[in-house]
């Protein structure tokens, strides 16, 4: 849910629906029949984020009700973790690796350290390029740097800082 649209995730089937406006038709996912089922949604700004059952990931902006980016790789996506814009998404794939996708440019690197048992992934609201990967028993702290001589790379933030 964001400020004006909800959307519902039932039996591998969404329904985006508009807040504001009755008349609005509901707009239904998967669109065509004989697509895979979706197992996961998220809303970040003006995306809404899915995940099918075969492990695609798909951006739809709902602001123009159009898809933008479909996104596969070699082992399919469990799981994904969108910064608040959607800007940024960690990806988890079957094995248990992560990787950091941006569709900006459709792109995606390593998460370096990344542990198969992660749960969640907080995305920092001060520095957008600071994530955090949770599981039973530990947090791990990531710095994302989209400018450096080698590249865009992620980095694992090892240093713990203690509070007073």
């Amino acid at each position: 849910m964001n400020e004006i649209w909800t959307a519902v995730l039932a039996d591998g089937k969404v329904t985006l629906h508009l807040m504001e406006d009755s008349n609005q038709q509901d707009i239904k996912f998967p669109q065509n029949q004989g697509e895979s089922a979706i197992s996961q949604i998220r809303i970040a700004g003006d995306f809404l984020i899915m995940l099918d059952a075969k492990g695609k990931l798909m951006y739809y902006t709902v602001e123009d009700q159009a898809q933008l980016i479909e996104y596969t790789t070699d082992n399919p996506i469990v799981a994904v973790f969108p910064n608040a814009m959607g800007t940024r998404c960690v990806c988890i794939d079957n094995t248990g690796n992560g990787t950091l996708y941006n569709p900006i440019d459709n792109t995606s690197i390593m998460v370096p350290n990344f542990q198969a048992t992660t749960r969640l992934v907080l995305w920092d609201q001060d520095d957008k390029n600071v994530f955090l990967t949770v599981d039973k028993e530990k947090m791990l702290a990531y710095l994302y740097t989209p400018l450096t001589l080698e590249g865009p790379q992620v980095k694992h933030l090892t240093e713990y800082l203690k509070l007073d």
